[in-house]
């Protein structure tokens, strides 16, 4: 198909197909949609409660040290943010290129997608409140 062709012309310029299969495809340009189609309910529920889990316990965990240490609402903030934004992109080369599966991959793939949304909107909604609780004032 014209994935294919896709695939065989970024090979013949030195692109890497190994990238394309960190995406889901293989050398042939097929989905795995199989593969998703089976468990792909599962992978997104475990991507979306191990990236809750990661804000949760960034955030209070950080409140509750930070109580000791002299840490606040903007360092816990941070914290959940930096701990929720694992590296996903790690995760699917290491199956790329350790264990030479893209089907292995998938699992980074969705949670890189939901990690990048879920960080956008929990940073969107604390920019809307003042880490002192106050509504800043967006306009000036």
């Amino acid at each position: 198909g014209s994935t294919g062709n896709l695939l065989r012309g970024l090979s013949e310029l030195g692109c890497e197909t190994r990238f394309l299969g960190w995406l889901g495809l293989d050398d042939d340009g097929m989905y795995y949609r199989d593969t998703f189609a089976e468990a792909g309910v599962v992978i997104v529920v475990v991507a979306i409660v191990h990236n809750s889990f990661g804000y949760a316990s960034g955030y209070w965990l950080t409140r509750l040290i930070g109580r000791f240490v002299g840490l606040g609402e903007t360092e816990a903030r941070t914290v959940a943010i930096e701990v929720g934004m694992q590296n996903s992109g790690m995760a699917g080369a290491l199956s790329i290129g350790v264990l030479k599966s893209s089907v292995a991959a998938l699992p980074a793939n969705v949670f890189s997608i939901w990690m990048n949304f879920s960080g956008s909107v929990l940073a969107s909604f604390w920019s809307r409140r003042r880490a002192d609780g106050q509504t800043p004032c967006l306009i000036k």
